[in-house]
């Protein structure tokens, strides 16, 4: 059985938003407005366990702005993150 390249359309998906908002535009990644981007990352940083010299993987990382959201805000994790848009990994 032939199963669709999910690859090919999330790079495809990705790289008409990029073009059109460039990389820095959340809605590049998919978000509608940096401050809802924003929002999700400060309730993720509510979370019962503390942040602070955990370990986090981003899935679906974009361009890492988790990231740069926990070291902005003196949080510091043993970060790693991963995607499959090509463009984001090589931002």
């Amino acid at each position: 059985m032939n199963r669709p390249d999910y690859g090919f359309y999330i790079n495809d998906y990705y790289d008409k938003n990029y073009e059109i908002h460039g990389a820095n535009s959340s809605k590049s990644i998919g978000w509608g407005k940096r401050q809802n981007q924003i929002c999700r990352f400060e309730e993720l940083s509510k979370i019962s366990f503390e942040l602070n010299g955990a370990s986090l993987l981003d899935v679906g990382c974009g361009f890492g702005d988790l990231y740069n959201y926990l070291i902005n805000r003196n949080i510091n994790t043993d970060y790693l993150g991963i995607d499959l848009w090509k463009n984001a990994i090589r931002i």
